[in-house]
């Protein structure tokens, strides 16, 4: 399937990236994306997922480290460099094991066919919230969900959308938004007493 080859080249780019020789430019990553979207240890398996998600498409490792692998893998590598990143309304189709993900930023609609295990078994479980999330296209024409997809909590939605709005009228790139919504995340996880409509604002503007 087209969609397992993207997903044997993601693993193998991860596993690449985890090779000593660059640990240091991980490292970097981490710590940069720690710093805009919320701290974590490796512990964390959601932050640690969206983490690999943004290293190998925005952070550049798919297209420093895709060059590398087996022949048949580098052309999977490359669709990773051009991932479509959105913050998507799902409507599963359980009985056809199709998505029809929404992308509420840019307004466009995909049907996603490619899921690893883990996203297909939380995406036809899931019951409502926004998921921030990178689509692929393979050769085939058939969109994959990048395995680091990250819902938000159901109850943060109509804050969540005022913030795309809020982003937006500030002239805000969606990856400064998704970001920013990421840390809110962060910040309703591990504040108590913290409710959404508190953790899920944008700092006031300079």
């Amino acid at each position: 399937m087209a969609g397992s080859r993207v997903f044997a080249a993601y693993d193998a780019l991860v596993a690449l990236a985890g090779a000593p020789a660059h640990a240091a430019r991980v490292e970097r990553l981490r710590t940069a994306f720690g710093e805009r979207a919320g701290t974590f240890s490796l512990a964390d398996e959601r932050r640690t997922r969206a983490f690999w998600d943004t290293a190998l498409t925005r952070g550049g490792l798919a297209r420093e480290l895709g060059p590398t692998l087996a022949a048949d893998l580098r052309p999977a590598a490359r669709s990773l460099t051009t991932a479509h990143r959105g913050l998507f309304q799902l409507f599963p189709d359980s009985g056809a094991r199709h998505v029809a993900f929404e992308d509420l930023w840019s307004g466009a609609r995909f049907r996603v066919e490619a899921f690893d295990d883990a996203s297909a078994a939380g995406i036809f479980r899931h019951e409502g919230g926004l998921c921030d999330a990178r689509l692929v296209a393979s050769e085939a024409g058939e969109v994959a969900l990048l395995p680091g997809a990250f819902f938000h909590p159901e109850d943060a939605t109509p804050f969540a959308l005022e913030v795309l709005v809020e982003g937006r009228a500030r002239g805000l790139a969606l990856e400064e938004v998704g970001d920013a919504l990421l840390l809110m995340e962060h910040r309703l996880a591990t504040l108590s007493r913290v409710k959404a409509g508190f953790a899920y604002r944008l700092p006031a503007a300079r």
